[in-house]
């Protein structure tokens, strides 16, 4: 069985790709890492790193054929949607159609969306139920609205078997700062940070919070169900963000909190109705408030650990010293080869070293190793050389600028040096760009 999980790097789309995996699918994840990390995912899986909108995709879709795609990749900002609607709707809806279109044409037997609770925008009854009017507040809930649409046709018209999840505000490990459920996220690595945690508003406000592996259970249940159509997920209940602190405070010990002024946009009060999800799919969530954001909170406490283990003083095995000693290499080279030639040409007295002028074989040396700067350094050092052998043997600089032997010495150092060094920088730059055609062969290769 082949499932694929576009968005698998991201934070939900992590805990549902290792679901799958776990109940012995092959896993393939489609994710551009605009938010995800390959670090969330460490099991055998094909990883394809490109747009979910990318006509590439397909290559993709045609060589496994999938039983299951979850759609997770999106645009999740809530704020940057109302910025930007324009990059909000290319990810939310090219990519869908994208996935949809390509779905139906490979014969996938069942299509999954992540839609969310912001399709309803404010509503005054809680909690709101799937039949309650949408009346989005944001390009991002109105994006995931008509990306429900696209679902249904895609089965009206196609018979492609959808079915859209209305997440409520999912938390736990893997998760940034974004979205409703990132306050979790962002008042755990407060405290952890031992700062102050900030809250706007009263903290009355409330909101569904549902633990990330209970979405994952979810999903693949859902899978393999006949279940179709718009369903909320989430555990029905209320919480405030005064509890979700209160619970913070048991696990992580003294807290201090500093209340702001309300955001304008901001709900005071947030729930979805599950009972539809929990009778047809025989599912509930598993983990209260509590029990996961302990899970939550030892994820971030080892994160930061490791962080912090990180940032300790570098070695001198560190990528960044490596690179330094690197660029300080033919520099250093560079003089060890002028020392050694002088040493020959003014202590050691030998008829080969008198016929052969030792200069002119240093430079070509260093042309043929590392290119022009220091074939043109050599250059330099070379003529300083030649300058102080014949001022040790009496003459004077102001003659030298006269002598025709001097100046053919210095055109013959040079003219050796700039032809060497270019010859060899634009033999260098042929072998990149046959490296980089390379590259783009073994690319459309893998493809």
């Amino acid at each position: 069985m082949n499932v694929l999980v576009t968005g698998g790097y991201g934070f939900i789309g992590s805990f549902v790709a290792e679901r799958f995996y776990k109940e012995g699918y092959e896993v393939v994840i489609i994710d551009n890492l605009s938010a995800g990390d390959k670090r969330n995912v460490n099991f055998k899986h094909k990883s394809y790193l490109l747009p979910v909108e990318d006509r590439r995709c397909e290559e993709v879709f045609r060589s496994t054929r999938f039983d299951v795609v979850v759609h997770l990749a999106a645009h999740a900002d809530v704020a940057a949607s109302m910025d930007n609607p324009r990059l909000d709707a290319e990810s939310n809806l090219l990519g869908l159609v994208n996935m949809l279109n390509l779905s139906h044409k490979y014969g996938v037997r069942k299509f999954i969306f992540a839609s969310s609770a912001a399709v309803y925008g404010q509503s005054d009854r809680l909690p709101v139920a799937e039949t309650e009017a949408c009346e989005p507040v944001s390009p991002y809930g109105l994006n995931k609205m008509i990306g429900e649409t696209y679902c249904r046709k895609w089965q009206e018209m196609y018979g492609l078997e959808t079915l859209c999840f209305r997440f409520s505000n999912v938390y736990g490990p893997h998760q940034g700062r974004a979205g409703a459920g990132g306050v979790v996220s962002a008042f755990i690595k407060a405290a952890l940070a031992s700062q102050d945690l900030v809250v706007y508003g009263d903290g009355e406000q409330t909101r569904d919070f549902i633990y990330v592996e209970d979405v994952a259970d979810a999903v693949y249940r859902a899978s393999y169900s006949g279940l179709t159509g718009v369903y909320n997920l989430s555990t029905g209940k209320e919480s405030s963000v005064n509890e979700l602190i209160g619970e913070l405070r048991s696990i992580h010990g003294t807290l201090v909190v500093k209340y702001m002024d309300v955001r304008p946009g901001d709900f005071e009060r947030s729930a979805l109705d599950n009972r539809n999800i929990k009778k047809d799919l025989d599912w509930s969530p598993k983990y209260s408030l509590q029990e996961g954001l302990r899970k939550t909170y030892e994820w971030h406490a080892a994160v930061s650990a490791s962080a912090k283990e990180a940032k300790a003083p570098a070695r001198f095995g560190s990528p960044g010293l490596r690179a330094a000693f690197k660029a300080v290499v033919p520099y250093a080279e560079n003089l060890l080869a002028f020392a050694l030639t002088a040493w020959l040409m003014l202590s050691v007295r030998d008829s080969w070293i008198d016929i052969l002028d030792l200069r002119i074989v240093y430079i070509l040396l260093l042309g043929m190793l590392y290119g022009t700067r220091q074939s043109l350094i050599a250059v330099a050092l070379a003529t300083l050389l030649f300058i102080c052998e014949q001022l040790g043997n009496g003459r004077e600089l102001v003659s030298l600028l006269y002598d025709s032997d001097f100046l053919f010495h210095l055109t013959v150092y040079l003219f050796v040096g700039l032809v060497v060094g270019y010859s060899v920088e634009r033999k260098n730059m042929v072998l990149e760009s046959m490296g980089e055609q390379l590259e783009a062969l073994k690319e459309k290769h893998a493809f």
